[in-house]
């Protein structure tokens, strides 16, 4: 399993002000529908987790004595073997998060192109670092980044890989656990403002890279995150949603869930 070493604090570099709508102008109507599908799978989790008084912050943290800073929730982390994606969620001090940080998700994935046997046998995992996510305490996303290669230890693949393999990102484990659900849908909803983060975050290694010629980038601690993006659940599903509209499909989340309701 993947070993995280810190996590992030702030970053001197961004994503662009694009709009959520400005991402999904140009997508193809077939990504559009998946990622309307995802919407619908998202608003669902939440809703199923509300009516048992819970959020997803409170279900990785269901089988926790306390929540403690660093510790990965759940326990040992969650490791699907058979699509070799992996996440866990997890916490840092006050002192060394942001103020929209309570606690964020870290996915990963074996990106190469060789798959387990269902029996388990197959290649060991060389996991590679996709995507976190912020969480507010009350369950809902706030931001996505990427991180240096030393903040997890993990293999690190250009943005290129890790892009054409997004799609096999699924966590899918004995029991159904809304968590697993959403984050698989998540995702894919915010597929087109991570792609662009992954590739920020290669553009910042080199430029790292050129003004320490002396250093290791991916290994330098002055650069722990690599790109950010302040993001609006409600926002974009409504950007979705419009876009949906212009195109005139019949495929709208917010008639089709209790959205308005639900994401605040």
């Amino acid at each position: 399993m993947t070993e995280i070493i810190a996590g992030p604090r702030s970053c001197d570099i961004k994503a662009d002000a694009m709009t959520p709508q400005d991402y999904l102008f140009q997508l193809p109507d077939s990504t559009l529908a998946n990622m309307a599908e995802a919407g619908v799978t998202i608003v669902r989790c939440i809703d199923e987790l509300r009516d048992s008084s819970r959020n997803l912050v409170m279900d990785v943290l269901r089988d926790a004595d306390a929540f403690v800073q660093w510790d990965h929730y759940p326990a040992g982390d969650v490791y699907d073997e058979y699509s070799r994606c992996q996440y866990y969620f997890h916490a840092h001090a006050p002192g060394g998060r942001s103020d929209t940080d309570f606690g964020h998700f870290h996915t990963f994935m074996d990106v190469r192109k060789s798959r387990r046997h269902a029996s388990g046998r197959g290649p060991r995992p060389r996991l590679t670092h996709l995507v976190g996510i912020s969480m507010t305490p009350t369950g809902f996303p706030v931001g996505l980044f990427t991180t240096n290669r030393w903040v997890t230890g993990e293999v690190w693949r250009k943005s290129d890989d890790i892009v054409a393999q997004l799609d096999r990102f699924s966590i899918q484990r004995y029991e159904d656990f809304p968590a697993d659900r959403w984050l698989t849908a998540m995702i894919v909803l915010f597929r087109p403002q991570i792609e662009k983060l992954l590739i920020d975050r290669d553009l910042r290694l080199e430029q790292w890279q050129s003004a320490h010629p002396g250093a290791d980038a991916f290994e330098d601690t002055r650069l722990e995150v690599t790109s950010h993006l302040d993001i609006s659940l409600f926002e974009q599903i409504e950007a979705l949603d419009r876009e949906l509209d212009r195109r005139n499909t019949s495929f709208e989340i917010s008639k089709s869930t209790t959205l308005s309701g639900t994401i605040n």
